[in-house]
């Protein structure tokens, strides 16, 4: 019988501790090199399915000027703002100063092209290129934006807490991440994503004011699925949330992610449904969590 992929990947990992000492750098190079192509590939999955198709920018944009969160704010810092299509669209609309953390630095290229290209660069007042885990804040902000970016963050009451004595007086901190309604969420395609619902029980305990909304928008079926198999955008959709390229995904993975997308096939649309925390900067200081 042939050896289980398992099995392969303990013998290689077997004859790896096995390599001599002056040969283990250039094997460790290789992997990081494999690691950092698989990354970019991932990257370019994401740049295909998410701007053009699944992105969140426009639903975002028409919820925050619909709630009026701006009509005071004179500066905008965002975490994680990818290429920036919501940021500069906020900037633009609403006159506002802006800065951000975003460590990829193709994202960072491509946000400053079009931010010069709108003639915005000058509105740019801050750039933070690591991690925003990291990221010491060089000014206060009137809304400190994280939009699908706060994941990286997780459940950290120190980066929470510097975060919002990172706002303005009466400044917001908007958090937005996957809801426990979302269709990729709720079908199980989505990696193990920290949702709206839990996040905003974990704010609530820590003694913070919020408030959790929901925003969704509806997806044609025929974007992800049709005649019985899944699109091209169906494949870069499910690669990502897999974490992997389709092609290195094992056939029964294959298999069980288009079965989940073909038993949808009767509907007219998929539902994103994204959950949005709004903090305000008069919330109580966060308590130690072991409280």
């Amino acid at each position: 019988m042939a050896p289980t992929r398992n099995a392969f990947q303990a013998t290689v990992q077997r004859l790896s501790r096995a390599v001599p000492e002056p040969l283990k750098a250039p094997v460790r190079h290789f992997r990081a090199m494999r690691r950092q192509r698989r990354s970019n590939e991932l990257w370019r999955i994401y740049d295909r399915a998410w701007p053009a198709h699944l992105g969140t920018a426009d639903t975002h944009f028409e919820w925050l000027r619909a709630r009026g969160l701006l009509e005071e704010a004179e500066s905008l810092f965002s975490i994680g703002p990818g290429r920036g299509e919501l940021e500069l669209r906020l900037v633009r609309e609403f006159g506002l100063e802006l800065g951000y953390a975003e460590p990829v630095r193709h994202y960072r290229r491509a946000l400053e092209r079009e931010a010069a290209t709108l003639l915005l660069d000058s509105k740019i007042v801050e750039r933070q290129r690591g991690p925003y885990r990291a990221a010491l804040l060089s000014r206060t902000y009137d809304l400190i934006l994280s939009v699908h970016s706060w994941y990286g963050v997780g459940r950290d009451p120190d980066v929470l807490e510097r975060t919002l004595a990172s706002l303005s007086p009466g400044g917001t901190l908007l958090i937005s991440v996957s809801s426990r309604e979302d269709f990729f969420v709720r079908e199980g395609l989505a990696r193990a994503l920290m949702v709206a619902e839990d996040l905003s029980d974990w704010v609530g305990r820590l003694g913070l004011e919020h408030r959790l909304y929901r925003v969704e928008r509806e997806l044609p079926v025929e974007l992800l699925v049709m005649g019985g198999q899944p699109t091209q955008v169906g494949k870069d959709v499910l690669s990502f949330f897999a974490g992997r390229p389709w092609r290195s995904l094992d056939r029964s993975a294959r298999r069980q992610r288009q079965e989940i997308l073909l038993r949808s096939e009767h509907r007219s649309h998929f539902t994103r449904s994204h959950g949005v925390l709004v903090i305000p900067k008069s919330s109580a200081t966060a308590p130690d969590p072991g409280e």
